[in-house]
């Protein structure tokens, strides 16, 4: 059986639990638009933050050029 990885949902408060999870901050995550990845602006007291979510059969190389 096959996954279909375009049905993957990340909610706000999945973001912003994910922020503080791996990244140590903490704010209020909001939905940001994307064509491939699922996108969240983290707002913090003192500073915004962009969390790119890209799904897992996204070509490693498609992934670094995002990065850059």
């Amino acid at each position: 059986m096959t996954l279909d990885y375009s049905k993957i949902s990340i909610t706000s408060d999945e973001a912003a639990a994910i922020a503080i999870n791996l990244f140590d901050i903490k704010g209020d995550a909001s939905v940001l638009d994307g064509e491939r990845d699922l996108n969240f602006k983290i707002n913090t007291k003192d500073k915004n933050y962009l969390l790119k979510i890209s799904r897992p059969d996204e070509p490693a190389a498609f992934i670094e050029f995002q990065t850059q």
